[in-house]
């Protein structure tokens, strides 16, 4: 029997994940993606004679049934992340039908989660009248799936049909579909998530009880298109981890320990509407008597925003109101810890490096399904690393992560992502070169918003894959956005522990390495001269001796009469061999790797 390597894709993936206001929309949309996924590869898995190579799931498996939950009842864990792009071998003769019937099922898992959106969407009264044919157009226009395939007869085909079907897919994937809006509501505000599309929500909000307030969360002004009302009303509003939880949980340890009682009473007014926070899965999120709530209430500049969309105020400018609640609830518990949340997030992105050229490396089937088992087993880790390290995941699929956590745990986290990752890679012997990770850390403050921490995490990312000059991706990035006097980046690779270097530098910042003597070495930097042609390596030495001055009288107190400060100390290895180009250099990244360090330590010494 001929059989036919057959690949689909289903998107959008990037725009659609990233239209996202809060976390639970960025998490559903990319949950939706891969539910919409997992019910095609069902389809396939369930016609007959057809072997799924990405996933590499059978017939009758668990990972295969739909689950709307962050976690399956029956494992307490979350479900499998099932990739956009899926890859199967089938009967040739079959190909069209299995597509046919993998796209059927895709759109109607869609369809599905739509609907149980919109029956909630109008328990609220939050539709507007009217909106029924723009709703219908919106959701029936999302999903772009496209299919390929390339027959084969001879074992060793399998490697030529994928690459023909790949290059068949790509081919259809460039010619894309522009079909303009036949519904429209006259004078409605576009969309705050997509300003293509036209909002489908009322003009008027003041019927939205106080219940439904806390489960839609609607800012002052925000507007949904009908896929946006999908991310917001979809799944259950407790399960969800919002960004201040995240950045906020050693924060809430420290007041449970010192200060439980006062703890206590600000969970028992956020009972009065505040939003639920309810994750078996994740005890850190926990704060006290098993209950938690949305940490913004812990925020000073949120507050206002967060008690007029949850309703227990009736705007957001009603200031006599505000502090009435502030005064009662929140500063007791501020007052108890005499101080304040440090509302700094970390978003992390990573990537497997040289995937692309590994699978055209493969040549049989059952290899490819290795490897897509290694990739899902990692993914699967990839979660429990996160959560490990008082984070949560929005999405682990394959080689890809993509998740939130504090920069105090980013570290950690990283090192443990990329240390699995070559794990999982270890036995693949069809291979030349094993795939390896890089890693993104984009850190900024809370306040900005979740559009500028993607925006944060994918820079460091895209700076992760180049590397250091000569040596390209297996690296780690670092990217502080510091609001004020610019961005701070640094990048190294893998083979030179980045994470060891980081780490060095952030334990030793303020205590063996005082503030002022990274300033001090900085200001000299600047003003040596740039390295050119035929300039004298003597100011190598110059360099050199220059920094062990500086250092060398750092005020360490008693520590000082018996040891003086040396680069050694502070990660900095002066290497004597080096030239003025390569000297000036090595100064340059370690300064940079200095002020990024500091985000680490000041987050650590706030904890």
């Amino acid at each position: 029997m001929t059989q036919a390597v057959l690949v689909m894709s289903i998107g959008p993936v990037q725009d659609f994940i990233a239209q996202a206001r809060r976390s639970r929309d960025l998490w559903f949309g990319s949950h939706v993606l891969s539910e919409v996924s997992r019910a095609a590869a069902k389809a396939a898995a369930d016609a007959a004679n057809v072997e799924l190579v990405f996933p590499a799931l059978a017939r009758g498996d668990a990972e295969l049934n739909p689950c709307d939950a962050p976690i399956r009842d029956a494992t307490g864990l979350p479900p499998l992340n099932v990739g956009n792009r899926l890859l199967m071998v089938v009967p040739a003769d079959q190909a069209a039908a299995i597509a046919r019937s993998m796209k059927n099922a895709a759109l109607e898992r869609w369809r599905q989660i739509a609907r149980q959106a919109r029956e909630k969407a109008d328990a609220m009264g939050l539709l507007a009248d009217g909106c029924d044919a723009v709703w219908t157009e919106q959701i029936e226009s999302l999903l772009e799936v496209m299919a390929a395939s390339a027959p084969f007869a001879l074992a060793d085909g399998y490697a030529e049909a994928r690459r023909a079907a790949e290059r068949a897919l790509s081919a259809r994937k460039n010619l894309r579909d522009f079909s303009p809006w036949t519904h429209d509501r006259s004078g409605a505000p576009k969309s705050s998530f997509d300003g293509g599309r036209v909002s489908v929500l009322s003009s008027r909000r003041d019927g939205i009880s106080a219940r439904h307030g806390r489960t839609v969360r609607l800012g002052s002004g925000e507007q949904l298109d009908a896929v946006g009302v999908v991310k917001r009303l979809g799944g259950e509003p407790d399960q969800f981890v919002p960004l201040a939880n995240v950045a906020l949980a050693d924060w809430i340890e420290t007041a449970r320990e010192q200060a439980p009682g006062e703890l206590a009473k600000l969970a028992a007014a956020c009972e009065d509407g505040i939003g639920r926070v309810l994750r078996r899965d994740l005890p850190w999120t926990r704060w006290t008597n098993g209950r938690s709530f949305d940490a913004e209430v812990l925020l000073e500049g949120r507050l206002p925003g967060v008690l007029a969309e949850c309703g227990i105020v009736q705007n957001a400018h009603d200031t006599s109101a505000v502090n009435q609640w502030r005064t009662a609830h929140l500063t007791p518990l501020l007052d108890k810890l005499h101080s304040c949340p440090i509302p700094s997030v970390c978003c992390l992105v990573a990537d497997g490096d040289h995937m692309g050229a590994a699978i055209d490396g493969i040549r049989q089937p059952h290899e490819h399904r290795d490897l897509s088992r290694r990739l899902a087993t990692f993914a699967s880790r990839a979660q429990e690393i996160m959560a490990r390290h008082k984070g949560f995941a929005i999405y682990t699929g394959g080689d890809d992560v993509l998740g939130f956590l504090a920069p105090a745990h980013a570290l950690a986290a990283a090192a443990d992502l990329h240390a699995d990752f070559a794990a999982s890679m270890d036995g693949l012997d069809f291979f030349d070169n094993k795939p390896t990770l890089s890693v993104g850390l984009g850190i900024g403050h809370i306040l900005d918003g979740m559009a500028h921490l993607l925006w944060l995490g994918r820079r460091a990312e895209r700076l992760a894959k180049q590397g250091r000059p000569g040596s390209p991706r297996n690296s780690l990035a670092v990217i502080v956005d510091r609001r004020s006097g610019g961005d701070v980046e640094w990048c190294d690779g893998w083979p030179r522990d980045p994470v060891g270097q980081l780490e060095t530098v952030a334990q030793a910042w303020g205590v063996a390495l005082p503030a002022g003597k990274v300033h001090e070495l900085r200001a000299m930097f600047e003003r040596l001269p740039m390295p050119a042609a035929g300039l004298d390596d003597g100011f190598a030495a110059v360099l050199r001796g220059e920094v062990r001055r500086i250092l060398g009288r750092a005020n360490l107190g008693v520590e000082a009469v018996r040891s003086r400060l040396r680069p050694e100390t502070a990660g900095l290895d002066l290497d004597p061999t080096l030239d003025y180009q390569a000297a000036h250099a090595q100064l340059a990244a370690w300064l940079k790797m200095a002020l990024v360090a500091r985000e680490f330590a000041d987050a650590r010494r706030a904890q």
